[in-house]
């Protein structure tokens, strides 16, 4: 079998029109249909949102996404045909889509980065402009999971001046942070790895700050 695959390999790169098409018929199957074509590598887990994602829908890409999946089938042979009739446009919106579909950058411990998955999502964040601003901002719900120290420390970060920060009660400091946050357009260090390259994130301008001068201690 081994002749087979190399006999079809050099006919695949050979005609980079048809290979296109195949190529695109595979990816969209594996995203859209979850089967995988025995005979090639390519596998994509399919459109399912991790157990833990904080992003809200995406009304606008799931109506991009059963624009294509209504279309498709779990044939190959039927998919083929469909993707062939398709404008380079579409074959091109789908190819991001299945694209889309295969990235996967959590992490199973926060204390144990993936730092070759990092370089890769930092890649991607330089090369499509991303900002994560666009699409997350932490909230109340963020810092509560966070130790009291660590959201005192976020809120230095960005900037604030009050005094007692250290001291403060969580309950104090994880509204203020979530305003803070919002305001000054801070990420966690967790995350600033896939943020495009640009200059540090602004600390709040004086006229920004609230008026908590100090606030109450832990008891």
């Amino acid at each position: 079998m081994e002749i087979v695959t190399q006999a079809l390999a050099r006919d695949v790169a050979a005609n980079p029109p048809e290979a296109d098409i195949l190529l695109t018929a595979v990816l969209a199957g594996s995203a859209f249909s979850h089967w995988t074509l025995q005979g090639t590598k390519l596998a994509i887990s399919g459109f399912h949102p991790s157990d833990g994602s904080e992003l809200p829908v995406s009304h606008a890409l799931a109506e991009r996404q059963e624009h294509f999946a209504e279309r498709l089938s779990d044939s190959l042979a039927e998919t083929v045909t469909m993707v062939a009739v398709l404008t380079e446009e579409e074959r091109r919106e789908l190819r991001s889509l299945c694209l889309a579909a295969s990235l996967d950058f959590s992490e199973a411990r926060s204390d144990q980065p993936d730092h070759a998955a990092r370089r890769t999502a930092g890649l991607i964040a330089e090369r499509f402009g991303s900002d994560l601003r666009r699409h997350w901002t932490p909230d109340e719900a963020y810092f509560q999971k966070l130790s009291r120290p660590a959201v005192a420390e976020a809120l230095a970060e960005m900037g604030s001046q009050e005094t007692g920060l250290e001291r403060a009660k969580k309950a104090d400091l994880v509204p203020m942070a979530a305003r803070r946050a919002k305001a000054s357009g801070w990420l966690p260090e967790s995350v600033r790895f896939a943020q495009r390259a640009e200059e540090e994130t602004p600390a709040l301008e004086a006229g920004e700050a609230e008026a908590e001068a100090s606030l109450p201690e832990t008891a």
